[in-house]
């Protein structure tokens, strides 16, 4: 009889033994899944993050040329620059354009950036069409209002 009490504690002892590795292996299912779920929103929010760094980058570099072109003087090279970074600004926007902003604010933003952007190159267009932009007050008016 005291035989049979060891036994069947032994068993339970056993059996909460796999009972606890079975859960213990459960919950780390799960954590990981949640883990993976957030690595790929972190990740997805990072290549938007990286694609907004690098169009600022290219739309400071695609405005420079106009001012260039008014200190410097009528280089026609700078209306060539201007095309080719405003080409290169377009493709960024056209990359960001793939995310999906979550918020209304982000949509609004993007929309408010790109259409300031379209219209900077009207001005741009402005500026590279006066012959002589080196001490032109009027080619001083557009670089403010392009500014």
């Amino acid at each position: 009889m005291i035989r049979f009490r060891v036994v069947t504690k032994l068993l339970w002892l056993h059996w909460a033994g796999v009972f606890i590795l079975l859960s213990s292996m459960v919950s780390a299912y799960f954590i990981l899944r949640n883990v993976y779920q957030a690595q790929l929103l972190i990740t997805e929010e990072l290549e938007e993050l990286h694609e907004v760094m690098q169009l600022k980058v290219l739309v400071v570099k695609a405005v420079m040329p106009p001012n260039d072109y008014l200190i410097v003087g009528a280089d026609p090279n700078e209306k060539e620059n201007f095309s080719v970074l405003y080409k290169k600004a377009e493709e960024g926007f056209g990359r960001l354009s793939r995310f999906e902003f979550g918020e209304e604010a982000e949509q609004r933003h993007f929309k408010s950036a790109k259409d300031k952007f379209v219209k900077a190159e009207e001005f741009a267009k402005k500026i590279f069409a006066l012959e002589q932009p080196y001490g032109n007050p009027a080619a001083g008016a557009l670089m403010e209002e392009f500014d």
